[in-house]
């Protein structure tokens, strides 16, 4: 068995061999590893801070708190659109 540190919690763990050369159970948990792979982003719309995963945040995904949010933006857009139209 070999010794490793949680890079979240500074947590040491032990792994087998096997999986420290392979590099594996890097952390010491699920939720570190969730802690990890999520980032604090605020919502575009409600400035509301919420978790998303870093992977989506990346790609330009994940700009707000909640469908609610998204839907309302995207009816604004629509009115104006719709409005300049009527014109």
């Amino acid at each position: 068995m070999k010794l490793r540190v949680c890079p979240v919690c500074s947590k040491e763990f032990r792994v087998t061999e096997w999986e420290y050369k392979l590099n594996l159970h890097t952390f010491c948990t699920n939720s570190c590893r969730k802690m990890f792979l999520r980032t604090m982003v605020e919502c575009l719309r409600c400035k509301k801070t919420f978790t998303a995963y870093k992977s989506r945040t990346n790609i330009g995904r994940s700009k707000y708190c909640s469908v609610d949010c998204a839907r309302s933006v995207w009816r604004e857009y629509w009115s104006k659109e719709i409005s300049k139209r009527k014109k």
